[in-house]
């Protein structure tokens, strides 16, 4: 069964869940200075993804310390990071990599479920997420990112 295993490296914590064809089978969420016992702890009885898929928001060593827990599986993570447009919509920063990876697949995930709920015209929207930060981000119907 071919699984994706989802990252999400915040400020303050790593969230985490595994889909499969079948829709979610775990999730968990750690500290940020615990991500070095997932292995050994939360992914010790998982099977192998075939996948995995990141947001980072915590820097450098926290991406290192992620990378290390998957080397188990010899398992690359494909970190997703803000490009001038993807998935139909178009960034709205002078310098597209300075919008957070965890926004950027945020408003992505917006404008293809506006689209799937009206594809003839798609509608505004705005995306609210709250965890360390609160962001609000408004994305029009043309799917252009208009920011914070």
């Amino acid at each position: 069964m071919s699984q994706i295993l989802v990252i999400d490296v915040g400020n303050s914590r790593m969230k985490w869940a595994l889909r499969g064809p079948k829709g979610w089978t775990a999730r968990g969420a750690v500290f940020n200075q615990d991500i070095g016992s997932l292995a050994v702890r939360d992914w010790q009885n998982l099977e192998r993804p075939a996948r995995a898929v990141g947001v980072n928001v915590a820097g450098e060593a926290a991406r290192v310390r992620v990378e290390g827990q998957l080397s188990r599986w010899r398992l690359p993570v494909e970190w997703l990071t803000a490009t001038a447009e993807a998935g139909g919509v178009t960034n709205g920063y002078d310098a597209p990599g300075q919008l957070g990876p965890d926004r950027w697949a945020s408003l992505v995930a917006a404008r293809r479920r506006a689209v799937a709920a009206n594809e003839a015209q798609p509608r505004a929207c705005i995306v609210a997420n709250a965890g360390t930060a609160v962001t609000v981000d408004a994305l029009d119907a043309s799917g252009v990112f208009r920011g914070a």
